[in-house]
């Protein structure tokens, strides 16, 4: 037996790779370890203020942030784009005929910057520049919007400066950018729109734009800070939760391990003994293949335990276990401890030829493992074998091969012992006799 063994890997957080975000729909499994956990448990102590996590713990969020991110604009840059032309059928319905001509042309950008936006989130490449591309399509949704401001007249001025509210909350709360990149592109957006109404002659009446761009801005600014924090917080939550869920996962394959592998030799024991001799049984039967079982036993041992003691007798079993796994490296192969000194090996898909050879291999390195006896006229520790190749049938089962490679096994030790035996036509006789027992 291959023993089974839970993979502690290295959890520490791998430098974040946006190009290899190919599979949006699916949020990242963040692994973490006990220092982690400690470093998130204080962290949420802290409270963060600042929206700032330590490098470790950043790199994590950011792992899973921006596939999240770019995942939910995905749903909702249409529902942006259709805002946006709502907004303009309502502008549109008031707007005097001398100037909405000239607006339409200008105010279309934002249309423009929204489908380029919805298009380069489509492209993983562009994945690691999601808040800039955003970030800079807002700036100039908003530069846009305060030109446009002030075409409609008295008439229309109002409306069309709601459409700079319209902008400025999409920002900060509906296309998912962090708290600092949002105020940065927010404020930056404003300050470009000056200029650039400045620069085209444009009148701006600050009293409405103080109501609407700053007072809006505020107030998104409030808006982005809790999205922000709470998705930080939900982050470091979900990080302890499926932290929790790996360690019970872990104890239970190791649980599972545990309750399949032989406490002594590391082997495995009876119970997956029995589960895997009938799987590969069935399996052979499928292929129409061999299967092949050796029944090991330990010579002279309750000699060996009572002169040296149990715990010699128990450190003589680990070895020749540690042997026998040696000896079972292929799939579907397996070492067990049958029971005291008795062992089995199991070998799918071997043939008789093949299953001597293991055998001398076996005895071969039972001899060069020099462990002591205490019986003088033996001076090393040696073992049987009993060897059973079956061809599995519908009329026979795999405890029967296991009877005949006994059967085989009580030949080896009368013929001397230290020695190899197969079940043959001549014991055939005693095993229809056993398998009637």
């Amino acid at each position: 037996m291959r023993k089974e063994s839970i993979d502690f890997a290295d959890m520490s957080p791998e430098p974040v790779d946006h190009d290899s975000i190919d599979d949006l729909g699916r949020d990242a499994h963040v692994e973490i370890d006990a220092s982690t956990e400690q470093e998130i448990r204080e962290v949420l102590q802290s409270n963060y203020w600042l929206l700032r996590f330590p490098p470790h713990l950043e790199t994590l969020f950011e792992n899973q942030y921006l596939p999240r991110a770019i995942k939910l604009f995905h749903y909702r840059a249409p529902f942006l784009f259709f805002l946006f032309l709502a907004e303009n059928v309502a502008i549109y319905q008031i707007l005097p005929e001398a100037v909405s001509e000239q607006f339409f042309s200008i105010n279309a950008w934002t249309g423009v910057v929204i489908l380029i936006a919805a298009t380069m989130s489509f492209i993983p490449k562009f994945s690691r520049w999601y808040e800039w591309y955003i970030g800079v399509g807002g700036m100039v949704a908003i530069a846009v919007s305060t030109v446009t401001a002030n075409m409609g007249g008295a008439e229309a001025g109002i409306l069309t400066y709601a459409g700079i509210i319209y902008i400025v909350i999409l920002l900060y709360s509906f296309v998912c950018l962090r708290f600092q990149t949002a105020v940065a592109f927010g404020w930056m957006g404003g300050l470009f729109g000056i200029i650039l109404a400045n620069v085209l002659g444009q009148e701006i009446n600050w009293k409405l734009y103080n109501l609407t761009y700053t007072i809006t801005s505020l107030l998104g600014m409030c808006l982005a800070y809790g999205l922000d924090r709470q998705e930080r917080t939900s982050f470091l939550q979900e990080c302890l939760l499926q932290h929790s869920v790996d360690k019970g996962q872990q104890l239970a394959r190791r649980l599972d391990a545990l309750s399949r592998q032989d406490g002594l030799t590391g082997l495995a024991n009876r119970r997956h003994l029995d589960e895997m001799m009938n799987q590969e049984w069935n399996r052979a039967l499928r292929q129409h293949q061999s299967l092949v079982l050796m029944i090991i036993d330990v010579d002279f041992f309750k000699n060996y335990n009572d002169k040296l003691g149990h715990l010699a007798g128990d450190e003589c079993l680990r070895q020749i276990g540690a042997l026998l796994l040696s000896l079972a490296k292929r799939s579907g192969e397996l070492a067990a401890r049958y029971g005291g000194e008795e062992f089995v090996l199991m070998f799918p898909s071997m043939d008789g030829d093949i299953a001597e050879e293991q055998a001398r291999r076996l005895l071969d390195r039972m001899a060069a493992l020099q462990l002591k006896s205490p019986d003088e006229d033996r001076p090393f520790v040696t073992v049987s074998l009993g060897i059973a190749v079956g061809l599995p049938s519908s009329g026979m089962c795999v405890e029967q091969l296991l009877r005949q490679a006994d059967a085989a096994l009580y030949k080896a030790k009368a013929n001397g012992r230290n020695r190899y035996e197969f079940f043959d036509d001549a014991m055939r006789t005693a095993g229809a006799h056993a398998d009637s027992a």
